[in-house]
């Protein structure tokens, strides 16, 4: 296949995926919200289950796509389940991402709460309110700190990376994906901190080759950061002065970069991380 046909082909993915998602979140689902009372009423004192139910919708037009490519490509189609690559993780593995995730969520409560940051992007706690906006607290522990991340991992790493991976060396394909990752976020700071998930996120599936290494990172961190917004840690730290909140991001940080480094220069990567997984066929 030409250069110009690879390049034509990865396009076109990224913007029936990317359009999928703005289908479900921008046409599909608003339109419900205003039609039905119910879905209206329900949805919006659960705002992680109208996040659920929209993922839910693009999942579905994703099977459709994979059932179109399915006829199309024949022999040469790939699953979405193959694409992304979802090998097992080792007990090493998790206690490591939990850990990563754990000290991901201290670095960003803390960063919100320093007197310039809060001042200058007083959206940021609005942001957390906004997504923690539910009746139980178990939709939103499901919806923002499992399922959503489940969709984010599968579209920004499992499919616009590795479409990105076809056509560009990896330093550019990491560092282009790791900008449109924060370029999707809804403020700046969580622009800038997406950013740099974005390149972590990328360098930790690359050494697993699994999806499941993002998803669990991005779940631990969700679902820390809106369980010390349950238990108002978050609202406690706020009162501390930046002399205690700047060591404490400053620490989390080099905690994150120590682990990262360490891990990627270690073997504790996944055994069958060498091995090609066979394509799912179905």
């Amino acid at each position: 296949m030409s250069i110009l046909k690879k390049w034509l082909l990865m396009l076109m993915n990224i913007v029936v995926y990317f359009g999928a998602a703005v289908l479900a979140f921008y046409v599909i689902n608003p339109y419900i919200f205003n039609h039905v009372d119910w879905y209206k009423t329900f949805m919006g004192q659960n705002i992680p289950i109208q996040l659920t139910a929209t993922v839910s919708m693009i999942f579905i037009m994703y099977f459709f796509i994979f059932r179109i490519k399915k006829w199309y490509l024949k022999e040469k189609y790939e699953s979405l389940w193959s694409i992304c690559n979802f090998s097992k993780l080792n007990i090493k593995q998790m206690i490591w991402f939990t850990l990563i995730g754990f000290a991901g969520s201290i670095w960003f409560i803390s960063l919100m709460n320093i007197s310039y940051i809060s001042e200058s992007f007083p959206g940021l706690q609005s942001y957390i309110e906004l997504f923690a906006t539910s009746e139980y607290f178990i939709y939103t522990f499901l919806g923002v700190g499992i399922i959503g991340v489940f969709y984010e991992e599968i579209l920004f790493r499992g499919l616009i990376f590795n479409e990105f991976r076809k056509v560009l060396p990896l330093p550019f394909a990491l560092l282009l994906n790791a900008v449109i990752y924060g370029l999707f976020q809804p403020s700046p700071v969580i622009m800038a901190t997406g950013f740099l998930l974005g390149i972590l996120y990328g360098l930790i599936y690359v050494k697993t080759k699994s999806l499941w290494s993002t998803i669990w990172i991005g779940s631990v961190l969700n679902i820390s950061i809106f369980s010390l917004h349950k238990l108002k840690v978050d609202e406690s730290m706020a009162k501390w002065s930046d002399a205690v909140l700047v060591p404490i991001h400053i620490f989390a940080f080099l905690f994150i970069l120590l682990f990262v480094i360490y891990f990627l220069k270690s073997h504790v990567s996944n055994n069958n991380s060498n091995i090609k997984v066979t394509n799912v066929k179905g």
